[in-house]
C-alpha cells in the first residue's frame, strides 16, 4: 500500500513555493496596490537601482533608466510586472529587466548628439574636408 507521502499532490514543475509572496507582491503592484508599490520600491527597485549603478553612476542616467523601468512594468493594462510568474526571485527577475533597459538607454545615447556650440565646431570641420576633397579649378 501506498504511504501518505506518496500520495501527497505534486505541484507543477517549476512552482516554488520560496517566491509566493513576490508573486502576490507582483500581482498587488499590477492591481495598483499603493504599499505594494511602497514595498516594490524600498526592496525591489533599490537592488534594482544598484544594478544600474554598476553601468553606469550618472544620476540622470539612473534616474531615467529606472523612470522607464517602473513605466514598463507598473503603467497601464499592459504592465510588464503582470508576466512574473513567480519562477524566481522577484528582485533577481527586476534586476535584470533593469540592467537591460540600462544597456539599451547607453546604446542609444552612443550616438554622438552635438550641442549648438560643438554644432559650429562639426559644420566648420565638415567643411574643410568637404573643400579639401574637392578638385581645384585650375586655370586653362
Amino acid at each position: 500500500m501506498p504511504t501518505s507521502a506518496n500520495t501527497a499532490p505534486r505541484r507543477p514543475r517549476g512552482s516554488d513555493d520560496g517566491h509566493l509572496d513576490d508573486l502576490y507582491l507582483a500581482l498587488a503592484c499590477a492591481d495598483g496596490s499603493a504599499e505594494a508599490i511602497e514595498i516594490f520600491e524600498e526592496t525591489t527597485m533599490v537592488r534594482a537601482k544598484a544594478a544600474v549603478c554598476r553601468i553606469d553612476r550618472r544620476p540622470e542616467f539612473v534616474d531615467e533608466v529606472l523612470q522607464r523601468l517602473r513605466e514598463r512594468l507598473l503603467v497601464g493594462d499592459a504592465a510588464k510586472i503582470r508576466r512574473y510568474r513567480g519562477q524566481g526571485s522577484l528582485i533577481a527577475w527586476v534586476t535584470v529587466a533593469a540592467v537591460r533597459v540600462a544597456l539599451n538607454l547607453r546604446k542609444s545615447n552612443a550616438r554622438p548628439v552635438h550641442g549648438d556650440e560643438d554644432l559650429s565646431t562639426f559644420v566648420a570641420a565638415a567643411d574643410t574636408r568637404t573643400s579639401s576633397s574637392r578638385p581645384s579649378k585650375r586655370a586653362s
